[in-house]
């Protein structure tokens, strides 16, 4: 009987051989899978909203708009109206025109041919670190290929600096997409925060600690690119030395009611910045630009009116109804067809009166004579912007006894 031969160890055990360039291919491809699936998460909400948003967004405008308030707008911001043309169809052909699914085409070509690049970049350099058990231990993609088929890779601040930008990037267009708010700038915005993340990223690492730099890298990238330009100003402002001013007050269109800060930066983002600007802009253009409701932008407009005249005294007022130049309207109304100098409009004016003896802080000042406030409220009445917004506000069915809610602004 014969002894069995023993098996060397090494025949045991067999190092396993791999083809360079076929490793080179199966790592490209996984990269290009995994980059077209974070590609496609990031265009999803935009394509979202071209397909569904948008037009539920145009339904909330013209539902908001009959053809009397229509033909206000039209006749109070100077648009001449073709004979015998449609209301209707010119109203519509407008929106179309201004803010039409079209805008979004080139702005969604640049974030998809930006997003793919810089995630098969992310996606080369995690998969050439992948492991892959050659019989005697895990040996890298990267070192398995050979010389003339590399895989390209970035350091590792550039990869978390490009995640964090993307982190924010997708969750911000998300965002944007259930509210049904993504204009052209939105995407571009994206697109351009996508873009600087690695040169950021480096630069807060040159001053960061040494070995937190990926991770401020990280961070940064996940700031909205405006956060990121206060931090750069103020971290450039200690470095250097330098002594500046005080920062530009916040908009003033927070000492509004109803305003918070979210709603101010939506109004900021239609350039609406002062409560004269807001007083007295295009509310279906401003509507528009930040997804306000159209009844939301006429209370604040209403608001923002009386501020321009009474400044915080407006404030004092809201407490006894006259929150807005709505409001003010009627009140003249009813203060003109009351011959009776003790009836209830009369009273209500000596309570406003007393009213503004009160700053918002409840510090006393002197107060405005009820003769003065009457003149200031019979200047807003007469305010051609006034009469504009009561126009539209009655043509929207809420009737003329009826008071702008504050709800409205805070529903939007």
């Amino acid at each position: 009987m014969q002894t069995p031969t023993a098996v060397p160890q090494s025949a045991q055990a067999p190092d396993l051989v791999f083809d360079g360039k076929k490793t080179t291919r199966f790592a490209y491809a996984l990269a290009v899978f995994a980059a077209l699936v974070l590609t496609y998460l990031c265009c999803h909400p935009v394509l979202a909203f071209i397909r569904r948003g948008w037009g539920i967004k145009k339904t909330d405008i013209f539902s908001s708009l009959n053809r009397a308030a229509k033909q206000a707008y039209w006749n109070n911001f100077g648009f001449e109206i073709p004979q015998d043309a449609d209301i209707d169809d010119l109203f519509e052909a407008m929106y179309n025109h201004r803010y039409g699914r079209y805008r979004l085409t080139v702005p969604i070509i640049l974030l998809v041919i930006i997003t793919f690049t810089l995630m098969l970049l992310e996606a080369l350099t995690a998969v050439s670190q992948l492991p892959i058990e050659n019989g005697t231990g895990g040996q890298s993609i990267a070192s398995i290929v050979t010389i003339t088929t590399p895989i390209p890779g970035l350091p590792d601040p550039a990869m978390a600096a490009i995640a964090g930008a993307y982190a924010w990037v997708v969750s911000s267009l998300f965002d944007g997409a259930t509210r049904y708010n993504l204009p052209p700038q939105a995407v571009l915005s994206a697109a351009l925060r996508l873009v600087v993340a690695v040169p950021l990223g480096y630069a807060v690492m040159s001053i960061a600690p040494f070995g937190s730099g990926p991770f401020l890298a990280f961070a940064f990238g996940a700031f909205p690119l405006a956060q990121v330009q206060v931090l750069l100003k103020r971290i450039t402002t200690n470095k250097l030395g330098l002594e500046t001013g005080p920062d530009h007050l916040k908009d003033q269109v927070g000492k509004l009611d109803g305003i918070d800060p979210p709603t101010a930066d939506r109004l900021a983002d239609g350039d609406i910045l002062t409560i004269a600007q807001l007083a007295y802009c295009d509310p279906v253009q401003i509507s528009m630009r930040t997804n306000l409701s159209f009844n939301a932008v006429i209370v604040v407009q209403s608001q923002a009116i009386a501020w321009v005249y009474l400044d915080d005294n407006a404030h004092q007022l809201a407490g006894i109804g006259l929150r807005g130049a709505i409001e003010i309207r009627k009140f003249c109304d009813d203060l003109e067809a009351e011959t009776d100098p003790d009836g209830s409009s009369h009273q209500l004016l000596q309570t406003a009166s007393l009213r503004t003896a009160t700053a918002p802080d409840q510090t006393a000042r002197p107060a405005i004579p009820p003769a003065g406030l009457r003149n200031a409220f019979a200047v807003i009445a007469q305010d051609p912007f006034t009469q504009f917004l009561v126009e539209v506000w009655n043509s929207t069915g809420q009737g003329p006894d009826t008071a702008p809610a504050l709800a409205l602004v805070k529903a939007a």
